[in-house]
């Protein structure tokens, strides 16, 4: 079934040069991988699976490409970064939901995008590089990694546990 995995090793990677390489040599040690399906198993088990994307060398290299980089020259700072990490992801996160964002060369959001393989010009449009991509680096992986979101989390947790403290300390001095 060449023929047949080869066509669902595009639909995954969209011809992302890597990505497919590293398939490939993932089936080469897969001779029981036959079918569509056995083939999409073996996608979500190497690289949609949480733990992926970090120690898949390709995807910690998109992943850091995107958050980890600098607003530009002269503009420097903890605020810029993180606008400019905001700027970023939103844009991404517009892109993922099929809005049309013409490429505009001048945009160094648009072209950190590109350059980082997250998207890619489709026409005129910014569209998102490959499947694959499109599941790892979706909605959530933007939520987990907005400016700020590690301060939220750190909040949330702790009104959750001065609302389980206030709780238990209620039914404690109530069975006084």
């Amino acid at each position: 079934n060449g023929a047949t995995l080869v066509r669902r090793l595009h639909y995954w990677t969209n011809g992302h040069p890597f990505l497919t390489q590293s398939l490939c040599a993932t089936l080469i040690q897969h001779s029981e991988i036959t079918t569509a399906k056995d083939f999409d198993h073996l996608v979500r088990k190497e690289l949609l699976e949480p733990s992926a994307k970090e120690t898949n060398i390709n995807l910690v290299d998109v992943g850091n490409r995107v958050l980890n980089s600098e607003a530009g020259p002269g503009r420097t700072g903890e605020g810029v970064e993180s606008s400019f990490r905001a700027e970023i992801l939103a844009v991404y996160d517009r892109i993922l939901r099929n809005r049309h964002i013409p490429d505009d060369e001048s945009n160094r959001a648009y072209a950190l995008l590109k350059l980082s393989g997250l998207v890619r010009t489709d026409g005129a449009s910014l569209v998102p590089r490959n499947r694959i991509y499109r599941c790892v680096f979706g909605h959530r992986w933007i939520q987990d990694n907005l400016p700020h979101q590690e301060v939220r989390r750190q909040r949330k947790a702790y009104l959750r546990g001065v609302s389980l403290a206030g709780g238990l300390g209620t039914i404690i001095l109530g069975s006084i």
